[in-house]
């Protein structure tokens, strides 16, 4: 276990994996996932004194603006994982998360010895690797919805002022006391140049044809602690609307999640869903819009793979009809 009085910028839980995060075939599901993630980061935001508690308190808070989430492999029923969380700043505005679930494996000297000769051990350990993942937090003004610079409200100790050159990665990225590297290097790295989140996110890209449309009406278990849907929520409207032949056979490997606006109580959403194909597997893009203004207030964009054999015992029962409608 990492103190996190040693180092206050990387935090990290052990827990099982419940009943109620298996999908389906088996699946962790992506909205476990994102609970996973987002609790890590409110706990160890909660060591350093500026959870979302803390902050209400200065009439403050957090927003998730970016989530980009590759799932590797997926955990058994009451399978013991790890979830490890570090951050950095970027340009003193965007609070990074790289964030990650692991196997929880005890550690062996011998296969640490053989890690740089056995390929065997190489194997094994992108085996324990479940999901790596990376987000965008803002730190807002609650009375007018504007973004504040992260060093007027938070401890420098903390490292929140940014000079975006100098790597803050490199003294917490080694769980010493884990048998693997569950940060791979395509997560870490910290441009050297004066960049913003174009050098840590990917392009979101829109849908240009609707080919799956379903509306959805904001519920009161929606909303989260500043009063507007949870950002896990978005991705089950996008999500929802992918059609039964994708859901039966695929698993989302890779998502890329961009916010624009809040969704409040009462909203109607339409979640948009274009279907593409990219390198033989579906490639999903989705828009969710708010009825009243049409102001789309996210857009996903999915890669889906083919569901291992051992998660395909069963197919998804379905009705006659069908509650997705096409759109020509």
């Amino acid at each position: 276990m990492i103190n996190i009085e040693e180092n206050s910028n990387i935090y990290e839980k052990k827990t099982a994996i419940g009943y109620s995060t298996i999908a389906k075939h088996g699946t962790i599901k992506i909205v476990s996932i994102m609970n996973f993630l987002q609790d890590a980061a409110s706990e160890h935001a909660h060591l350093m004194g500026i959870s979302g508690f803390d902050l209400a308190k200065e009439n403050l808070g957090w927003v998730i603006f970016r989530y980009h989430i590759e799932i590797k492999n997926h955990p058994d029923w009451q399978e013991k994982i790890r979830v490890q969380t570090y951050r950095f700043p970027c340009k003193n505005l965007y609070e990074i998360r790289v964030l990650t679930i692991t196997k929880d494996v005890q550690k062996n000297i011998k296969n640490e010895q053989e890690n740089f000769t056995s390929p065997e051990i190489k194997i094994k350990e992108r085996d324990n690797e479940f999901v790596n993942a990376k987000g965008c937090w803002i730190m807002i003004n609650k009375k007018n919805g504007r973004p504040v610079r992260l060093s007027r409200f938070t401890d420098k100790e903390l490292g929140f002022v940014d000079t975006n050159k100098q790597s803050v990665i490199a003294d917490v990225i080694i769980d010493k006391d884990s048998a693997q590297e569950p940060l791979s290097s395509k997560n870490i790295e910290v441009s050297e140049k004066n960049e913003g989140l174009e050098s840590h996110f990917a392009e979101v890209i829109k849908p240009e044809t609707i080919h799956y449309q379903l509306p959805f009406k904001v519920r009161m278990h929606d909303l989260d602690l500043n009063g507007h849907v949870n950002n896990a929520i978005f991705v089950e409207w996008g999500v929802e609307t992918v059609p039964e032949n994708i859901l039966s056979k695929f698993f989302p490997a890779t998502i890329d999640v961009v916010f624009n606006k809040e969704s409040l109580y009462g909203d109607v959403i339409i979640s948009h869903t274009e279907i593409r194909q990219e390198s033989g597997n579906p490639f999903t893009l989705h828009s969710i819009i708010r009825q009243q203004d049409q102001a789309e207030l996210a857009r996903l964009n999915i890669c889906w793979q083919v569901l291992p054999e051992k998660r395909l015992p069963f197919s998804i029962i379905t009705k006659e009809y069908s509650t997705s409608s096409s759109s020509e």
